[in-house]
């Protein structure tokens, strides 16, 4: 099994993009594709999906699972690339409530309002 390292990636603040409330993080993980495995970076998360930092190539559309220590394993696959960063949508079905204990700003009256869900 790869080691996992920590990597540093500059993030602000929340954000969103479509739907989702984006939360930096900087979660060290690891992506399993197929039977390759490496270490990577969680830079930011939301209920639909994450930005990885990747120290190597993964295609665009390939499936993989992310397992941190933060949240477990979640299935999901490559949206976007661009150099070492890339986009995951999940397709597990439990990863907002996976990741709702994690990640308070998914939890706030104001993401809650404007998305309706419910508290």
């Amino acid at each position: 099994m790869a080691s996992l390292r920590k990597f540093t990636v500059a993030n602000d603040s929340t954000a969103t993009r479509g739907n989702d409330v984006r939360v930096p993080v900087l979660w060290t993980a690891l992506v399993v594709a197929g039977v390759d495995r490496m270490p990577c970076a969680i830079v930011d998360i939301s209920r639909g999906g994450a930005k990885l930092q990747l120290p190597g190539d993964v295609p665009l559309h390939s499936s993989i699972t992310i397992v941190s220590e933060n949240f477990g394993a979640l299935e999901g696959y490559i949206v976007w690339r661009e150099g070492c960063l890339a986009g995951m949508k999940f397709t597990d079905p439990g990863a907002s409530v996976s990741l709702q204990a994690f990640l308070p700003a998914l939890s706030e009256p104001r993401f809650a309002s404007q998305h309706g869900a419910r508290r």
